[in-house]
């Protein structure tokens, strides 16, 4: 299983996607308050630690997209089964930007602060690119393996 470029593409892409779990997407800088956002919600900084709104939505939609990747890497043995995943994965990935991106811009009219972008707010689309890497290579494979029926 592991020996295919495209699973090690796959899991490249799962990690990229489960590091937002632990990261912020954004902050914002009052005098001496602070908010971060990461994919949970609104995290008021000090000085206490609280939140003030969670993002259900984008939690949901966290999880189904790392569920999938992962589905998607176990799918080894059907190709075009994990040619179709990778595709759907690459429009999970598509929605969650748009959705981290409405959040951030939702929050951002609220508070009246400047904020300033993490670059991890970018790992879903490197995702979405390992994903799509992962479609030419599986294709490739798939058309090496009907070269082979054809000669035998």
């Amino acid at each position: 299983m592991f020996q295919r470029f495209q699973t090690v593409l796959l899991l490249i892409a799962t990690i990229l996607t489960g590091i937002l779990s632990f990261v912020n997407i954004a902050c914002f800088m009052e005098k001496s308050d602070i908010y971060i956002i990461n994919i949970y919600g609104i995290h008021y900084f000090q000085p206490l630690n609280i939140y003030l709104q969670h993002f259900t939505a984008l939690i949901i939609l966290f999880a189904v997209v790392e569920a999938s990747q992962l589905a998607t890497i176990f799918l080894y043995k059907k190709r075009m089964i994990q040619i179709a995943f990778c595709g759907i994965n690459i429009v999970l990935l598509i929605a969650f930007i748009i959705t981290m991106l409405y959040y951030v811009s939702i929050a951002a009219m609220l508070l009246n602060e400047k904020f300033t972008l993490e670059v991890f707010l970018f790992l879903p689309l490197l995702s979405a690119i390992c994903n799509i890497w992962a479609i030419i290579r599986i294709w490739k494979d798939e058309k090496l393996v009907k070269s082979l029926d054809r000669i035998r």
